[in-house]
């Protein structure tokens, strides 16, 4: 079992993990940390990499649990997120044929961060047609009492989730790779909107 805290459309690497695993448990009852993937995911855009982050509720000084962070809909975070998206992947090969069901996602209301994570990594493993595969676990049995289960908490951090430990991470064209050079494990729309049904075959060589 992969013991894994959920992230915002996780990186390429997470799922290269994930995809590894019959089951997974995501921890919602670990404290909420700032500054990390449960909250932000990486793109590409022009300039280099991009940061695109969820306001909650409580902000810096928020002290709960995971499953407890409340989403701040205050701001149009979705819309802008989304129209961040359109823009910069416009050109990828596949990001219109997802585009529909995509913005339909966007539009849906999710009170909590963590129901909103999981309805984006369901819908990711939808389109990579391995649903079946992955059985979820709701809570985590204590690492002592867990024989073979692999604890990866916090292992992809946005400070270092691009270093070779965290990898070998497969290489692909990009839409800005003629001006930033290639920028491994952005989030795994990145890739799935350059290769499209090919993703989890280029995944499942890199494991």
């Amino acid at each position: 079992m992969l013991k894994i805290e959920l992230h915002y459309f996780p990186s390429i690497g997470y799922f290269q993990q994930l995809l590894q695993h019959k089951k997974v448990c995501f921890s919602p009852e670990l404290p909420f940390k700032r500054s990390t993937f449960r909250n932000r995911m990486m793109v590409a855009g022009p300039a280099g990499p991009l940061t695109l982050s969820i306001p909650v509720v409580g902000g810096r000084s928020i002290q709960l649990s995971y499953s407890q962070v409340m989403i701040d809909h205050r701001s149009s975070w979705q819309r802008d997120h989304f129209r961040t998206l359109a823009s910069v992947y416009g050109r990828s090969p596949f990001f219109f044929h997802y585009r529909p069901e995509l913005e339909a996602l966007f539009e849906e209301a999710h009170p909590t961060l963590f129901s909103w994570n999981l309805a984006c990594l369901l819908w990711v493993i939808g389109k990579m047609k391995r649903k079946e595969n992955i059985q979820f676990v709701e809570h985590c049995p204590p690492l002592e009492n867990s024989p073979g289960t692999i604890d990866l908490t916090d292992f992809f951090h946005p400070k270092n989730s691009h270093t070779a430990d965290k990898g070998p991470f497969p290489t692909y064209p990009q839409v800005f790779g003629d001006r930033s050079g290639f920028l491994p494990n952005l989030s795994i729309l990145d890739l799935l909107f350059n290769l499209g049904p090919d993703a989890v075959q280029k995944i499942d060589r890199f494991e």
